[in-house]
């Protein structure tokens, strides 16, 4: 494959062509099914620049966005459950909206779905319709990702005190063979299996370690997130039911796999040990819930968010503007429009370090 051959043609140590691999994990493939070159410009994004991180948090990034869509014009809803796209055979004609209320319609002659490609044409619009879709034929090829366990664990202490970084740390328990860590993953047969073996991969994370405001918000306390693959179809028995009424199976399992995570994590960061009073699991129905995540030429119905490029803050980004540069069909001179705003507000910048988007 395009991975194997890439790193095999660059290096034969082996150290190097798995630190050249793991990245891949962003997007939760095996280098195997994974593009070297898409993997390449996220380590030489992280390598060059390093990250950015907002001062208070990810939840500063729509506080300050929300204002500028007002301010132009637009209107943001909260709680309001989009549960089809409305067309007239051909064209679309807006949107229909599950609110606290009740249910309301929405006209529109634009409708851009981040919804994902597998959710928008197979549960927001009519089959007759989305079959005359371009991206119709994506959804034969298109598989769900993998799930995941998305462990939030409250701390007693400050990052400083508990050591705790300011970078991501993916932790792989089967060393360099990257393949064997995601075959593991995928061919995990029962819940009791996951629970009784070591986690193959996971992602370990502290907004609190990266926010330089968090200690004077919340002092002598922090936070850690972690992310571990896992199939779907392992929680699948529960997916019908409700958020906090899944009964006491479900949850003594969220429990063991709560403990498993901070035993691991202590492994790694000893000075945790007395430090971890709280722990909440979420399963991939969890995320089900809470993301609508799937198991995402009709005119008027644009695509936006991360299946249209890859996934990631900055790929989400991008996809939105050629989205916006194809709704205004303009394309690439969206471009020009940016860089000539960009030049008015900050000056003419003398870097590529100096311009801010």
């Amino acid at each position: 494959n395009e991975s194997a051959f890439a790193k095999q043609s660059l290096t034969n140590n082996r150290e190097l062509q798995f630190l050249l691999s793991y990245i891949s994990s962003t997007f939760v493939l095996p280098p195997c099914r994974s593009s070297f070159s898409l993997s390449s410009t996220g380590l030489i994004h992280h390598l060059e620049n390093g990250f950015c991180f907002p001062i208070g948090g990810g939840s500063e990034i729509p506080y300050r966005i929300l204002p500028v869509i007002e301010r132009s014009g637009g209107r943001v809803l909260m709680k309001a459950h989009v549960i089809e796209i409305l067309t007239n055979g051909e064209k679309v004609t807006g949107v229909r909206v599950q609110g606290n209320s009740g249910v309301f319609y929405i006209p529109a002659s634009v409708v851009i779905s981040d919804a994902g490609v597998l959710n928008t044409l197979l549960d927001l619009i009519s089959q007759d319709v989305a079959k005359t879709s371009l991206a119709w034929p994506l959804t034969s090829l298109i598989k769900p990702s993998i799930g995941c366990l998305f462990i939030s664990m409250g701390l007693k202490g400050t990052p400083k005190e508990l050591g705790l970084p300011t970078k991501n740390i993916w932790i792989f328990n089967n060393g360099e063979d990257l393949e064997k860590v995601y075959s593991d993953i995928y061919n995990i047969k029962s819940l009791e299996e996951f629970v009784s073996e070591p986690f193959s991969c996971s992602l370990v994370s502290s907004g609190s370690a990266k926010d330089p405001s968090w200690e004077k918000r919340y002092p002598g306390r922090s936070t850690l997130t972690v992310l571990i693959f896992v199939p779907y179809f392992l929680f699948s028995k529960w997916s019908k039911t409700k958020v906090k009424k899944r009964g006491e199976a479900y949850n003594a399992i969220k429990n063991k796999l709560g403990k498993k995570a901070a035993e691991q994590l202590i492994q790694l960061y000893p000075n945790l040990k007395n430090a971890i009073d709280h722990v909440s699991v979420g399963t991939p129905i969890t995320m089900q819930h809470f993301l609508k995540a799937k198991e995402g030429a009709v005119f008027g119905l644009f695509f936006s968010g991360q299946d249209i490029m890859s996934s990631g803050i900055y790929s989400t980004l991008i996809s939105g503007f050629l989205c916006a540069g194809a709704v205004l069909k303009k394309k690439f001179a969206l471009a020009f429009d940016l860089y000539v705003l960009h030049k008015k507000i900050h000056g003419k910048f003398q870097h590529l370090t100096d311009l801010h988007f």
